[in-house]
C-alpha cells in the first residue's frame, strides 16, 4: 500500500500545481468545494444505507 501512495503523490503534486497555473485559483477552489460537497453527500448516503437511518442527536451506543 505505501508504494502505491507514495506513486500517486509523487504525480499530485506537480499535477496540482499545472492544474492551478492553466485553471487559476478560483476554479480550483470550486473543483476541491464540489467534491468535499460529493464526498458529504456519499458519505450521508452510505451511513443511511448501512444503519438504516441518520444518526439522531441522541443516539446511545
Amino acid at each position: 500500500m505505501k508504494p502505491l501512495v507514495s506513486f500517486a503523490v509523487l504525480h499530485a503534486v506537480p499535477l496540482s500545481g499545472i492544474m492551478l497555473d492553466q485553471l487559476g485559483t478560483r476554479r480550483v477552489a470550486s473543483l476541491l468545494t464540489g467534491i468535499l460537497f460529493l464526498r458529504g453527500v456519499y458519505y450521508g448516503r452510505a451511513q443511511r444505507k448501512v444503519l438504516g437511518h441518520w444518526l439522531p442527536l441522541r443516539y446511545k451506543f
